[in-house]
């Protein structure tokens, strides 16, 4: 998948990469032509071209396929940076590894900005139709991403654990004699509830009777 300048900004502003996001989005497409899916032959990854093989020893939830999200990229961009800086990327430093004269200048359009301030929303930076809206994050909002590789893989391996523990409930004694006790204590609750009830029809069919043998009696006495 290709994204456009306007996309990679959002996600460099989404994973923190300091400075104007659109330098990183100029970096990135020198680097991977903005290309999400992009492995070089010494095994460069994505967007801003993690060297995966190196960092994976560090990093072990770097995988090819984790460093093809582009927030992903991105957040491993950031860690990069935060050891390296920008001469981590020969896009910015150039063939020769100083300065900032490489192939991200050709790129970079400044004063871009993809993450709205306390007096402009999303709306003031991007058009209805513009499909990299999306990746816009208003002042005090989270960024609703789908999860990662690595976080559905961990929501994946919480269901065995989940069906372990109610196994555990369900096969421990006590949890039964909870059951016995609470059903049993319905149970008597409600032949109580029975009880008062025929007890309370059998007086008012008792009274009846007594007023009706009453009343024949007084009225043989007449």
């Amino acid at each position: 998948m290709k994204l456009s300048l306007h996309e990679m900004a959002a996600f460099a502003a989404m994973a923190g990469l300091p400075g104007d996001p659109y330098k990183w989005a100029a970096i990135g497409m020198a680097e991977s032509s903005g290309d999400t899916d992009v492995v070089n032959s010494i095994g460069c990854v994505g967007i801003w071209q993690i060297n995966q093989p190196v960092h994976v020893k560090a990093h072990p939830t770097w995988t090819v396929k984790w460093l093809q999200n582009p927030l992903n990229n991105a957040r491993a961009a950031k860690v990069i940076y935060d050891s390296q800086g920008f001469n981590a990327w020969e896009a910015y430093t150039g063939p020769d590894g100083r300065g900032d004269d490489g192939p991200w200048r050709q790129h970079y359009k400044k004063g871009g900005v993809v993450k709205a301030s306390d007096d402009k929303t999303c709306d003031d930076y991007f058009s209805p139709d513009d499909p990299a809206g999306k990746y816009c994050v208003d002042e005090g909002e989270t960024p609703k991403m789908p999860p990662t590789p690595g976080e559905a893989l961990d929501a994946l391996e919480s269901i065995p654990e989940a069906l372990k523990k109610t196994a555990d409930v369900l096969v421990n004694p006590r949890t039964w004699l909870r059951v016995a006790y609470g059903v049993g204590g319905a149970v008597l609750v409600l032949g109580g509830l029975f009880l008062l009830a025929e007890k309370s029809v059998g007086i008012t069919s008792a009274g009846r009777i007594g007023k009706a043998i009453r009343g024949s009696q007084t009225g043989a006495g007449s």
